[in-house]
């Protein structure tokens, strides 16, 4: 395999792939990956140059599709912006310069938790108070309701972590720990026990075969596709401070 990089005048760095398996050229475009030519091997890379170049319209109209996408499932942040999650929510205050004060002040109570954060405020600080009082919340909720289900449904599990991963909702190791990531808090309860569940029949089956799934889907009452549809359409890291 053979692989070249070269700088489009629209697009940036493209990588083109030379593989002796391809028949044809392909072209993707991915929000993560950037834009990538795979060609056959004996295919020269001024083709798959010229390939972009005949493509340049395609490409443009699916990175503006990637874009507005990214952008819906923005979830802003700062006053007037809530964030609702599982039995609780954070409120904005956004503290007059006047009151002379300059540190970021959460505040908990019962229902909701208040981040007060003084004018000018970095707007990077803010997002690291959101995810301090995020853990903060979801330590309270999340490791009881997994254990809460796993003596429901009979999972005998070590430990469960609390994470702030960017690619995934949870996980479970091979030592029988369940790793859970706060933003599950931002979802709704089905949902977030969803995620639960779904790293519970892990304990049991540690792959995605026919015997997880159907375990998993019995667990769910039979809307396992469903709920995994509803997933998709959120985002483990799409907070933002305006």
């Amino acid at each position: 395999m053979l692989t070249k990089k070269y700088n489009h005048h629209l697009f940036g760095e493209i990588v083109i792939t030379k593989k002796s398996g391809n028949k044809n050229i392909r072209l993707t475009v991915s929000p993560s990956k950037g834009i990538r030519v795979s060609i056959p091997f004996f295919t020269s890379f001024s083709r798959a140059g010229d390939f972009v170049t005949e493509k340049e319209d395609w490409i443009m109209a699916t990175l503006e599709k990637h874009r507005e996408k990214l952008q819906s499932r923005i979830i802003p942040l700062g006053e007037g912006n809530d964030l609702p999650l599982i039995g609780n929510r954070i409120v904005y205050h956004q503290i007059d310069r006047r009151e002379k004060r300059e540190s970021i002040n959460i505040k908990y109570y019962p229902d909701h938790t208040e981040i007060n954060y003084p004018e000018g405020c970095n707007k990077a600080a803010i997002l690291q108070a959101t995810i301090r009082a995020l853990r903060k919340i979801a330590s309270r909720y999340l490791p009881a309701r997994c254990m809460e289900l796993a003596s429901a449904h009979g999972f005998s599990l070590n430990r469960v972590f609390m994470k702030n991963n960017k690619t995934n909702w949870g996980s479970c190791s091979n030592k029988g720990n369940i790793n859970l990531n706060i933003q599950l808090m931002r979802l709704s309860p089905e949902l977030a026990d969803y995620v639960i569940l779904h790293e519970l029949c892990h304990l049991k089956y540690h792959n995605h075969g026919a015997s997880f799934h159907k375990l998993l889907n019995t667990l769910c009452e039979g809307k396992e596709k469903e709920l995994a549809s509803q997933l998709r359409k959120n985002n483990t890291s799409s907070l933002t401070v305006i």
